[in-house]
Protein backbone atom coordinates (compact mmCIF):
# COMPACT_ATOMS: atom_id res chain seq x y z
CA UNK A 1 0.00 0.00 0.00
CA UNK A 2 1.39 3.42 -0.89
CA UNK A 3 0.51 7.08 -1.33
CA UNK A 4 2.47 9.56 -3.44
CA UNK A 5 2.00 13.28 -4.06
CA UNK A 6 3.64 15.55 -6.63
CA UNK A 7 3.17 19.19 -7.62
CA UNK A 8 4.39 21.33 -10.49
CA UNK A 9 5.14 24.99 -11.12
CA UNK A 10 1.42 25.78 -11.50
CA UNK A 11 0.79 24.39 -7.98
CA UNK A 12 -1.46 21.65 -9.35
CA UNK A 13 -1.21 18.40 -7.43
CA UNK A 14 -1.10 14.77 -8.46
CA UNK A 15 -2.13 12.30 -5.74
CA UNK A 16 -1.68 8.57 -6.25
CA UNK A 17 -2.97 5.90 -3.86
CA UNK A 18 -2.04 2.31 -4.53
CA UNK A 19 -2.12 -1.26 -3.33
CA UNK A 20 -0.53 -4.28 -4.89
CA UNK A 21 0.07 -7.99 -4.73
CA UNK A 22 3.56 -9.36 -5.30
CA UNK A 23 4.39 -13.09 -5.27
CA UNK A 24 7.83 -14.70 -5.47
CA UNK A 25 8.96 -18.33 -5.59
CA UNK A 26 12.47 -19.47 -4.67
CA UNK A 27 14.03 -22.08 -6.97
CA UNK A 28 17.15 -24.27 -6.70
CA UNK A 29 20.51 -22.85 -7.69
CA UNK A 30 19.92 -19.37 -6.31
CA UNK A 31 17.07 -18.55 -8.72
CA UNK A 32 13.80 -16.82 -7.91
CA UNK A 33 10.83 -15.77 -10.07
CA UNK A 34 7.94 -13.45 -9.29
CA UNK A 35 5.17 -11.23 -10.58
CA UNK A 36 3.38 -8.11 -9.37
CA UNK A 37 -0.05 -6.55 -9.97
CA UNK A 38 -0.75 -2.98 -8.73
CA UNK A 39 -4.12 -1.31 -8.22
CA UNK A 40 -4.08 2.50 -8.32
CA UNK A 41 -6.27 5.53 -7.72
CA UNK A 42 -4.92 8.74 -9.25
CA UNK A 43 -6.31 12.26 -8.92
CA UNK A 44 -4.85 15.24 -10.83
CA UNK A 45 -6.15 18.73 -10.07
CA UNK A 46 -8.12 20.31 -12.96
CA UNK A 47 -7.75 17.09 -14.98
CA UNK A 48 -9.73 14.37 -13.24
CA UNK A 49 -9.28 11.02 -11.53
CA UNK A 50 -9.06 7.37 -12.48
CA UNK A 51 -8.70 4.00 -10.78
CA UNK A 52 -7.87 0.47 -11.86
CA UNK A 53 -5.01 -1.92 -12.49
CA UNK A 54 -1.61 -0.44 -13.27
CA UNK A 55 1.24 -1.96 -15.26
CA UNK A 56 1.81 -5.63 -14.34
CA UNK A 57 5.33 -7.01 -14.18
CA UNK A 58 7.25 -10.29 -14.07
CA UNK A 59 10.79 -10.71 -12.72
CA UNK A 60 13.57 -13.26 -12.39
CA UNK A 61 16.47 -13.08 -9.90
CA UNK A 62 19.78 -14.96 -9.74
CA UNK A 63 22.14 -14.94 -6.77
CA UNK A 64 25.63 -14.61 -8.28
CA UNK A 65 27.42 -15.09 -4.96
CA UNK A 66 26.77 -14.69 -1.25
CA UNK A 67 28.73 -12.61 1.24
CA UNK A 68 32.00 -14.23 2.19
CA UNK A 69 34.76 -12.47 4.10
CA UNK A 70 35.17 -8.98 2.65
CA UNK A 71 33.19 -9.84 -0.48
CA UNK A 72 29.53 -8.64 -0.46
CA UNK A 73 26.63 -10.59 -1.86
CA UNK A 74 25.52 -9.85 -5.43
CA UNK A 75 22.16 -10.52 -7.08
CA UNK A 76 21.23 -9.93 -10.74
CA UNK A 77 17.62 -9.47 -11.85
CA UNK A 78 15.60 -8.88 -15.01
CA UNK A 79 12.12 -7.36 -14.93
CA UNK A 80 9.54 -7.08 -17.70
CA UNK A 81 6.69 -4.58 -17.36
CA UNK A 82 3.62 -4.60 -19.62
CA UNK A 83 1.51 -1.46 -20.32
CA UNK A 84 -1.72 -2.87 -18.88
CA UNK A 85 -2.71 0.37 -17.11
CA UNK A 86 -4.41 3.26 -18.87
CA UNK A 87 -1.72 5.39 -20.54
CA UNK A 88 -1.39 8.93 -21.90
CA UNK A 89 -3.01 7.87 -25.17
CA UNK A 90 -6.30 7.04 -23.41
CA UNK A 91 -9.04 9.49 -22.49
CA UNK A 92 -8.67 8.75 -18.78
CA UNK A 93 -6.03 9.89 -16.30
CA UNK A 94 -3.06 7.53 -16.97
CA UNK A 95 -2.36 4.66 -14.57
CA UNK A 96 0.65 3.28 -16.47
CA UNK A 97 3.55 4.56 -18.55
CA UNK A 98 2.25 3.19 -21.87
CA UNK A 99 5.39 1.25 -22.82
CA UNK A 100 6.70 -2.30 -22.66
CA UNK A 101 9.96 -2.18 -20.73
CA UNK A 102 12.87 -4.35 -19.59
CA UNK A 103 14.94 -3.51 -16.51
CA UNK A 104 18.26 -5.13 -15.67
CA UNK A 105 19.55 -4.64 -12.14
CA UNK A 106 22.57 -5.56 -10.02
CA UNK A 107 22.05 -5.41 -6.24
CA UNK A 108 24.68 -5.84 -3.56
CA UNK A 109 24.57 -6.15 0.24
CA UNK A 110 27.42 -6.06 2.73
CA UNK A 111 26.63 -6.83 6.38
CA UNK A 112 28.82 -5.56 9.20
CA UNK A 113 26.73 -6.30 12.29
CA UNK A 114 24.53 -4.56 13.25
CA UNK A 115 24.52 -2.57 9.95
CA UNK A 116 23.77 -3.81 6.43
CA UNK A 117 24.99 -1.61 3.57
CA UNK A 118 23.28 -1.97 0.19
CA UNK A 119 23.45 -0.56 -3.31
CA UNK A 120 22.06 -1.21 -6.76
CA UNK A 121 22.56 -0.19 -10.38
CA UNK A 122 19.70 -0.42 -12.91
CA UNK A 123 19.14 0.12 -16.62
CA UNK A 124 15.64 0.28 -18.17
CA UNK A 125 14.92 -0.01 -21.89
CA UNK A 126 11.53 1.15 -23.21
CA UNK A 127 10.18 -0.32 -26.45
CA UNK A 128 8.96 2.23 -28.99
CA UNK A 129 5.19 2.51 -29.28
CA UNK A 130 2.49 4.30 -31.26
CA UNK A 131 0.49 6.74 -29.11
CA UNK A 132 -2.41 8.64 -30.68
CA UNK A 133 -0.92 8.03 -34.14
CA UNK A 134 2.55 9.29 -33.16
CA UNK A 135 5.76 7.22 -33.01
CA UNK A 136 6.94 7.80 -29.44
CA UNK A 137 10.44 6.72 -28.38
CA UNK A 138 11.04 7.01 -24.66
CA UNK A 139 14.71 7.27 -23.69
CA UNK A 140 16.34 4.51 -21.67
CA UNK A 141 16.73 5.18 -17.95
CA UNK A 142 19.82 4.74 -15.79
CA UNK A 143 19.42 4.56 -12.03
CA UNK A 144 21.39 3.81 -8.89
CA UNK A 145 20.78 3.69 -5.16
CA UNK A 146 22.76 3.53 -1.91
CA UNK A 147 21.73 3.04 1.68
CA UNK A 148 22.09 1.27 5.01
CA UNK A 149 19.88 -0.58 7.48
CA UNK A 150 20.49 -0.78 11.23
CA UNK A 151 19.23 -3.69 13.36
CA UNK A 152 18.05 -1.80 16.45
CA UNK A 153 16.85 -4.98 18.17
CA UNK A 154 16.54 -8.59 16.96
CA UNK A 155 12.99 -7.76 15.77
CA UNK A 156 13.24 -4.14 14.57
CA UNK A 157 15.32 -2.22 12.05
CA UNK A 158 15.71 1.32 10.73
CA UNK A 159 17.07 2.27 7.35
CA UNK A 160 17.88 5.21 5.08
CA UNK A 161 18.87 5.47 1.45
CA UNK A 162 18.97 7.64 -1.64
CA UNK A 163 17.90 6.74 -5.19
CA UNK A 164 18.54 8.55 -8.47
CA UNK A 165 17.22 7.95 -12.01
CA UNK A 166 18.20 9.81 -15.19
CA UNK A 167 16.25 9.88 -18.46
CA UNK A 168 16.93 11.86 -21.66
CA UNK A 169 14.34 13.64 -23.83
CA UNK A 170 11.45 11.71 -25.34
CA UNK A 171 11.44 11.55 -29.16
CA UNK A 172 8.21 11.93 -31.14
CA UNK A 173 8.41 10.95 -34.82
CA UNK A 174 12.19 11.09 -34.55
CA UNK A 175 12.36 14.59 -33.01
CA UNK A 176 13.36 15.17 -29.40
CA UNK A 177 10.84 16.93 -27.17
CA UNK A 178 12.80 19.71 -25.53
CA UNK A 179 12.54 19.76 -21.74
CA UNK A 180 11.15 16.22 -21.44
CA UNK A 181 14.30 14.80 -19.81
CA UNK A 182 14.05 14.01 -16.11
CA UNK A 183 16.34 13.66 -13.11
CA UNK A 184 14.64 12.00 -10.18
CA UNK A 185 16.26 11.95 -6.74
CA UNK A 186 14.56 10.54 -3.66
CA UNK A 187 15.60 10.11 -0.03
CA UNK A 188 13.91 7.11 1.59
CA UNK A 189 13.48 6.27 5.28
CA UNK A 190 12.31 2.84 6.44
CA UNK A 191 11.29 1.05 9.63
CA UNK A 192 10.73 -2.69 9.87
CA UNK A 193 9.22 -4.96 12.51
CA UNK A 194 9.43 -8.76 12.58
CA UNK A 195 5.94 -9.81 13.69
CA UNK A 196 6.54 -13.55 13.51
CA UNK A 197 9.22 -15.78 12.05
CA UNK A 198 7.57 -15.55 8.61
CA UNK A 199 5.79 -12.16 8.71
CA UNK A 200 7.57 -8.80 8.39
CA UNK A 201 5.92 -5.36 8.57
CA UNK A 202 7.72 -2.55 6.76
CA UNK A 203 6.97 1.21 6.69
CA UNK A 204 8.50 3.54 4.11
CA UNK A 205 8.57 7.33 3.79
CA UNK A 206 10.30 9.26 1.02
CA UNK A 207 10.70 12.82 -0.21
CA UNK A 208 12.02 14.20 -3.47
CA UNK A 209 15.22 16.23 -3.73
CA UNK A 210 14.97 17.23 -7.42
CA UNK A 211 12.32 19.18 -9.35
CA UNK A 212 11.16 16.09 -11.26
CA UNK A 213 10.65 13.95 -8.14
CA UNK A 214 7.41 13.34 -6.21
CA UNK A 215 7.14 15.72 -3.27
CA UNK A 216 6.52 12.92 -0.79
CA UNK A 217 5.33 9.33 -0.54
CA UNK A 218 4.28 6.94 2.22
CA UNK A 219 4.11 3.17 1.98
CA UNK A 220 3.51 0.01 3.96
CA UNK A 221 4.23 -3.59 3.00
CA UNK A 222 3.64 -6.94 4.68
CA UNK A 223 5.93 -9.67 3.28
CA UNK A 224 4.77 -13.16 4.26
CA UNK A 225 6.95 -16.23 3.75
CA UNK A 226 5.35 -19.65 3.24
Amino acid sequence: MARSRASDATISTDDIYGAGLDARIGLPGGWMVGAGVPYLYRDIDDVGSNSGAGDVSASVWKSLFTQQGRRPSLVASLRYSAPTGDDIGDDNVPLGNGFHSLTGRLSTVKTIDPIAFFGDLAYTHYIDDDISGLDVDRSDTIGFGLGASLAVTPDTSLGAGVDFAFEDDVEVNGTGVRGSSTTIGVVELTAGILLTRDVFLNFTGAFGITDDSPDASLGMSLPIRF
